[in-house]
């Protein structure tokens, strides 16, 4: 995403040179060159999941945002290096057979 300002239009240049170094800050961001989605998933058990993730392409930088556990203890495991085209893949280890774990991350690949 690349912040477009039309600075061209605003009349006094002071104006104009500070809204252009805004739209520099704003584009240098890397967080903003990337594709990401976010997903909300809830998985019982310990196990290896494969998510569909309806992308066009294969992701390959997970950020967490969130993740609880029923049972208050457990881990999760982003395991990239298995994505594909149709699904991405987390594993979920330390809790009990019938506890849940929700977690929630901005799944895509920087550009």
């Amino acid at each position: 995403m690349k912040l477009r300002l039309y600075a061209q239009e605003i009349a006094d240049t002071f104006l104009r040179e500070n809204f252009r170094k805004i739209a520099d800050f704003i584009n240098a961001q890397s967080i903003l060159t990337g594709d990401f989605r976010l997903y909300d998933i809830t998985i019982t058990g310990n196990k290896t999941v494969a998510y569909p993730h309806k992308l066009s392409f294969i992701p390959m930088d997970v950020i967490q945002t969130y993740v609880t556990f029923s049972g208050g203890v457990g881990a999760t495991t982003w395991d990239v290096e298995l994505n594909d085209d149709e699904f991405l893949y987390i594993t979920t280890t330390g809790m009990g057979a019938s506890d849940v774990c929700r977690v929630r991350a901005l799944v895509g690949r920087f550009t």
